[in-house]
């Protein structure tokens, strides 16, 4: 098996561990045991636990902005296309990784080094968000990193309050789209 193809595999297995015993059960013996691996398989894949959530949280924002980005370059060249593309896009990834994404976070945070996880965030999220949506947009008026801050929080917000249970999935993506919409618009 492929390296690459070996440490989805393992990505995989650690996300359905998080999902059945959650984050603390996590660790890369844990790990190794679910995929009938030796530990230092796992080691040369993540180095540390920490390394293993940090791979799982970006997997889930790597596959978000693949996503939107591939859509990007098929097609929406208008607002509204591309405010719907970013809604279903989210949503679609929240529901693949919602609960993990979280969990890993939350994991995160308990390591000094990692403390500020939600700053690196979303630098990555803005940075991301911006590259993607000046296609749409002029750069004169790209929208400022306290709107692109702003778009992160209502859609993760709205993506949590799906996986409760407490708002449609319909409602999100039409408040996503609006909020998308208003804060992208020049």
């Amino acid at each position: 098996m492929k390296r690459e193809d070996r440490r989805d595999a393992l990505l995989d297995l650690a996300a359905g561990i998080i999902q059945e015993k959650g984050a603390d059960a996590l660790t890369l013996q844990t790990l190794a045991e679910a995929a009938g691996v030796t530990k230092p398989v796992t080691y040369s894949q993540f180095g540390t636990r920490a390394g293993l959530l940090n791979a799982l949280y970006q997997r889930y924002d790597q596959r978000f902005f693949a996503d939107f980005e591939a859509g990007l370059a098929a097609g929406p060249k208008d607002l509204e296309a591309a405010a719907a593309l970013f809604a279903e896009s989210f949503l679609a990834c929240v529901a693949r990784h919602g609960r993990v994404h979280e969990a890993a976070i939350a994991a995160l945070r308990a390591y000094p080094e990692h403390r500020d996880i939600p700053v690196a965030i979303r630098a990555a999220f803005v940075e991301a968000a911006s590259r993607s949506i000046l296609r749409l947009v002029p750069a004169v008026q790209a929208p400022s990193e306290t709107r692109m801050i702003a778009l992160q929080g209502a859609a993760e917000e709205l993506g949590r309050a799906v996986l409760d249970g407490q708002i449609g999935e319909d409602d999100a993506r039409a408040e996503i789209r609006a909020v998308f919409i208003a804060l992208v618009a020049p």
